[in-house]
């Protein structure tokens, strides 16, 4: 069985249910310029395009600020749309890294 009619489905929900999102706290100001309503279709559709990503390739590529994005993952952890895996490196380095899985539940 294909995932892709699962891909679909969720791209449907992002714009259906997510597309007025914003990820701001209550207390910080609602500017035009800083605006971030629709970041977390872009965010769901870059996930429904890759098994799992790290979450800095995953910023990287969509030109997003680590914790902007990081925020807006976990955001979707709570609404049980993604899972997150911490993964350590390998010998080299031991740096932990949080990856975000478009394994939707």
């Amino acid at each position: 069985m294909s995932i892709e009619p699962f891909n679909r489905l969720v791209k449907l929900a992002a714009r259906a249910f997510y597309d007025d999102i914003t990820t701001k706290g209550d207390n910080q100001p609602k500017s035009g310029r800083s605006d971030n309503r629709g970041i977390a279709v872009v965010i769901l559709d870059a996930l429904t395009r890759r098994q799992w990503v790290r979450e800095e390739d995953l910023a990287k590529d969509l030109k997003l600020h680590t914790k902007q994005l990081r925020r807006t993952l976990r955001f979707f952890e709570e609404e049980k749309l993604i899972t997150r895996d911490h993964r350590k490196e390998g010998a080299k380095g031991a740096k932990v890294y949080n990856t975000a899985v478009a394994a939707i539940c």
